[in-house]
């Protein structure tokens, strides 16, 4: 359909331009030029265009929409700008062009990188009047005035994504607009607010992005919450500042994420962390996690007699307000509640990575109370520990830790199946009642252990703890 959907466009000649990341993102990935008989040599992949249109938006949807049967939403009707349906995560989003021309539309864009455009009339022209390629070969993200920025605010959140996507850095002039127009931010609604988060913190380059909102102050103005962080200093066996330890605590974990298959440690347990990794979705939420995770440390400070600080409850009070934020900001039910759970239990990994209390009972515990949150929260408490002033082994038993969950997760691939189920408990005899969760987990706890080890001697422990003669203890 794609190639049909081209020819479709060259009839309307140089009133249908394409505009904006797709041809940007063509632009990179061929040397900074259009390939040979572009866009003729396209296939059909998950794409996302941006046609723009001199005339009557209308009248070209209801002609595409004919022609091809697809249906089209209107984004915002005041400015004329709409979206084709193509299929799951394939769409056209279609604007009138602004001015008398496309040079005057591009004017008006967010950035330089994409103020570039072809129009359907000579497809193999790429229409540049303002420096967009000379933008994407000097990696800078470059807007061409501070009305831009103040015509939509979200484009200022828009700038950091490109940064965490691309590696670029921002012009000197963009910078200091972003820096007096930051406030604006806050006229945003909720919902664009979270896509440009989202797409921030999953991105490739998040670190330099990172050090971009900290620098322009945009991160506080998303999250004021962070803003006490830096006035607090956090006293153990070094003495470091709660900002500075956050944010390398995002980038260590950004570390592990990116290099996982080449840290000799890791790397034999990268499997269990792959699915998380390469989900987008997953990527943000445990980098937000990492963000948030010492949140409410300033407000539960408290110092000892020898100078040392403590933060007695600083995780649960810290996954309240990230509950606040998620909510602020439309995050999903699943995105809040994983957050809130991420913030409420990042220290859990760290108590049971102690000799002391790395049972294989306890262990077992953590994956079964925690389940598809189980392994972030073990590779965020690497990133933590080396977020931390340095002391001698201090992430051993983290690596332990691992270690022991693996061999436990592989032990039950192993069985398949549990060695009991609630059928086998009503065939012992006991009647059906919140008992049997208890009963089960005891017996998957004890498998865990070792001391289980078959269907029989789970049958006889049943047995022998949990039954009498003539019926139920």
């Amino acid at each position: 359909m794609y190639q049909e959907i081209i020819e479709f466009l060259k009839k309307y000649g140089d009133k249908v331009c394409l505009v904006g990341g797709f041809l940007r993102d063509t632009l990179l990935a061929n040397n900074y030029r259009l390939p040979d008989d572009f866009p003729n040599n396209l296939t059909d992949v998950e794409y996302d265009l941006d046609l723009t249109i001199k005339g009557n938006v209308l009248d070209f949807l209801e002609e595409f929409s004919i022609k091809f049967g697809k249906r089209y939403i209107t984004l915002k009707e005041n400015i004329d700008e709409y979206r084709i349906i193509m299929g799951k995560n394939t769409w056209i989003d279609v604007s009138a062009m602004r001015g008398s021309n496309i040079e005057e539309d591009l004017a008006g864009r967010d950035y330089i990188i994409n103020s570039m455009a072809v129009c359907f009339d000579n497809p193999q022209k790429l229409v540049d009047p303002y420096g967009g390629v000379a933008d994407l070969k000097r990696k800078i993200i470059r807007t061409l005035s501070r009305q831009n920025l103040e015509d939509d605010p979200l484009r200022i959140l828009r700038g950091f994504r490109f940064i965490s996507k691309l590696c670029f850095n921002f012009e000197k002039n963009t910078e200091n607009w972003i820096i007096q127009l930051k406030d604006d931010i806050r006229e945003v609604a909720a919902e664009r607010i979270h896509y440009e988060i989202f797409q921030i913190f999953s991105g490739k380059c998040l670190p330099v992005a990172l050090d971009n909102l900290v620098k322009t102050e945009v991160l506080f103005v998303l999250f004021p919450e962070l803003l006490p962080l830096k006035d607090t200093w956090q006293v153990y066996y070094g003495k470091q500042n709660l900002l500075e330890h956050t944010i390398l605590a995002v980038k260590k974990l950004h570390f592990l994420m990116k290099n996982l298959e080449e840290i000799n440690w890791l790397s034999p347990y990268s499997q269990y962390f792959r699915k998380y990794i390469e989900s987008p979705q997953w990527r943000a939420l445990m980098l937000l996690g990492a963000l948030f995770h010492d949140i409410a440390k300033p407000s539960t400070l408290t110092k000892d007699e020898e100078g040392k600080t403590h933060f007695y409850g600083h995780d649960k009070e810290g996954s309240v307000t990230v509950e606040g934020i998620a909510e602020r900001f439309k995050f999903s039910n699943f995105e809040k509640d994983t957050l809130v759970q991420f913030v409420r239990s990042h220290m859990h990994p760290h108590l049971i990575s102690r000799d002391s209390d790395r049972t294989r009972r306890a262990v077992n515990r953590f994956m079964r109370k925690y389940g598809d949150l189980a392994f972030p929260l073990i590779l965020f408490a690497f990133a933590d520990a080396m977020a931390s002033p340095p002391q001698e082994g201090m992430y051993e038993g983290h690596k332990k830790l691992l270690k022991m969950m693996v061999e436990i997760l592989e032990e039950k691939k192993r069985r398949r199946e549990r060695l009991l189920t609630g059928h086998d408990l009503i065939n012992l005899g006991l009647e059906p009642s919140p008992l049997f969760k208890k009963i089960l987990d005891e017996i998957d706890d004890l498998s865990a252990e070792g001391i289980i080890k078959s269907r029989e001697d789970a049958l006889k422990y049943v047995e022998e703890k949990w039954l009498v003669k003539g019926g139920q203890k």
